[in-house]
């Protein structure tokens, strides 16, 4: 399912001058549902950067919803320590915006 990718290696600079406006457009789905909150409490709008760079390194065209969900799932869960801080309802939207912008864009 997922490419086999060292996630402790990653750095910001790297992935966004690798996906340049495909790592915007993902962080603008994560900002459009804010799903903990914090750009509603104030953050800047880059404090969802270390989840989608986790996330866009990983994400593969033919993956279904199930596997996008999961991924997402996955990363807030290493992110936050809790996966209960992302309810089922907004993962399952994050997870179908994430799965159109997929299949509408080439990564």
């Amino acid at each position: 399912m997922s490419k086999e990718i060292d996630l402790s290696k990653l750095d910001s600079k790297t992935v966004r001058n690798q996906y340049c406006e495909k790592f915007d457009e993902l962080l603008a789905i994560l900002i459009k549902h804010d799903p903990l909150g914090l750009i509603a409490l104030g953050a800047p709008e880059d404090e969802y950067d270390p989840e989608v760079r986790t996330i866009i390194v990983q994400l593969e065209k033919q993956m279904n919803r199930t596997e996008i969900g999961t991924l997402t799932q996955d990363e807030y869960l290493r992110w936050f320590d809790d996966a209960g801080l992302l309810s089922q309802s907004l993962l399952e939207k994050i997870t179908n915006d994430v799965y159109i912008w997929l299949n509408d864009e080439s990564l």
